[in-house]
């Protein structure tokens, strides 16, 4: 079992979905929990208040204390045409809509990199991978989880610099292996298909484009991950119940009060959490990697995919790739400490107009291995072999290829399989009269919505007044 985990989600109530079931089982197997908040969640509310909620959620899920909530301090955005967000701005500091340009503590938590250096970072996207980074290792957990790129830029940055700061890390350093999961906020929890009321808590059923809210693009199946790899965590007795009232992870989303969190329990809670597992022990990452064309620090960056811009609704991905582009097309990764070598997993360029059909692995004891075409949609082919020892370099070359915009996006060699063990807690089922609770929390959940929408009319006829409100109901009454 991990004796320490970091999990990293952008706002305040993200916890609670993305692994409000793992904290839980986590912490009643005696590990120590640690949150970081990317950002202070200061996009309509206070972040005073929004962290206060979080320390709510977070003392219902597992008992954790404030000194183990962590602020990087940088403000909430949204998806804005105008590319306003601070991932457009390498070290330059951008004002956010609250007003800030340098990271900043609430309610009572310094942001880390003043808690650390004495002094607030810029906002800017270097100064936030940098900050990242600096979390990672000094927490040094041996489970780490974060969002995947959800629809939210600020989902968007966030896993995109975690791979940087984690490929930066892996390849300075070869004594930090830990666990990674990758999840999905939004298609596997907040905009999920709403099952609550089956006959019994269904498992987290697959996101699709249009059966989904805000999933306009397969990150699952048709990108990358497969729904069949996933893994899952069962959630414990104490969150499969149908009441609002009783079950643990409702009650947590019903301390996001400023976010109406309880509106979207019936979608968030399930029979498990999702993930996806990125391994860290690959040998590449302490391989010097010599190319005869392209970008040959591709093959070690730990980064999957990338892209240029955060805001649109279908991202148009980079391909990150290396793509040689010479006769030889050769990539060579040397270890100056000899290695024993069992399997390689290679990530191919997840567009479909072009892949490699064929490769050739070959190591310095004369070993030769040919593999077979890499997965079409950047899936991982993982290669098998006899163990190789006593190996100090191994030459992959690219033998055949078909179509455009084939490569590679990153290559890893292991000599161990995954071991992976994640808290296990057996699927419970409940003797609920299931339409008794659905009635009870159908009146609560009517209830919040009248709330919310009285708050909608203050806030618009405080900031339009009441002739604005006026225009803005006969506007919709039109529509």
């Amino acid at each position: 079992m991990y004796n320490r985990c970091l999990v990293i989600v952008p706002h305040q109530d993200d916890e609670t979905m993305a692994a409000g079931n793992l904290i839980t089982l986590l912490r009643k197997n005696g590990t120590e929990v640690f949150v970081l908040y990317s950002t202070n969640g200061d996009w309509k509310y206070p972040a005073d208040l929004r962290i206060k909620e979080a320390e709510e959620a977070l003392r219902i899920l597992g008992y954790v204390d404030q000194d183990h909530i962590l602020l990087l301090g940088y403000s909430d955005n949204y998806n804005n045409a105008d590319h306003t967000h601070f991932f457009y701005s390498e070290n330059e500091p951008v004002t956010s809509k609250s007003g800030h340009c340098m990271t900043y503590g609430a309610y009572g938590i310094d942001d880390y990199a003043y808690r650390r250096t004495g002094k607030h970072s810029p906002y800017c996207r270097n100064a936030y991978v940098n900050d990242l980074k600096m979390v990672i290792e000094d927490i040094r957990a041996d489970l780490i989880v974060c969002t995947d790129f959800d629809e939210h830029p600020d989902h968007r940055i966030l896993t995109l610099a975690f791979d940087e700061a984690m490929g930066r890390i892996l390849r300075e350093r070869d004594d930090f292996h830990p666990a990674v999961l990758k999840t999905f906020v939004y298609c596997d929890a907040y905009t999920a298909v709403n099952d609550f009321y089956t006959r019994e808590l269904q498992e987290t059923v697959r996101p699709s484009v249009g059966a989904t809210d805000k999933y306009k693009f397969d990150m699952i199946d048709s990108f990358i991950y497969s729904w069949n790899s996933r893994i899952h965590v069962y959630a414990p007795k104490e969150s499969v119940s149908r009441s609002l009232f009783f079950n643990r992870k409702a009650k947590a989303l019903r301390c996001h009060k400023s976010q109406y969190a309880a509106l979207v329990c019936e979608r968030v809670i399930n029979a498990d959490e999702v993930y996806w597992q990125r391994r860290t022990d690959s040998l590449s990452y302490q391989a010097e990697i010599s190319v005869t064309s392209g970008k040959g620090e591709r093959l070690n960056d730990f980064h999957l995919y990338n892209c240029d811009e955060i805001d649109s609704e279908i991202i148009a991905f980079n391909h990150d790739l290396w793509s040689p582009d010479d006769e030889k097309k050769e990539a060579v990764f040397s270890w100056e400490i000899p290695q024993t070598i069992s399997s390689c997993q290679i990530y191919g360029n997840y567009v479909s107009s072009g892949r490699i059909l064929k490769m050739s692995l070959v190591f310095d004891n004369g070993c030769e291995i040919i593999t077979d075409a890499l997965l079409k949609r950047g899936r991982p082919l993982m290669i098998k072999f006899e163990e190789q020892k006593d190996i100090h370099s191994c030459t992959l070359k690219i033998l055949e290829t078909e179509g455009t915009g084939w490569g590679i996006s990153e290559c890893e060699f292991y000599n161990t399989d995954s071991a992976l063990t994640l808290p296990v807690s057996h699927r419970e089922h409940t003797d609920e009269n299931v339409m008794l609770e659905k009635c009870i929390n159908t009146s609560y959940l009517t209830a919040v919505r009248g709330k919310k929408l009285a708050e909608r009319i203050y806030r618009f006829a405080r900031y339009r007044g009441i002739k604005g409100l006026k225009e803005k109901l006969h506007w919709e009454r039109l529509r």
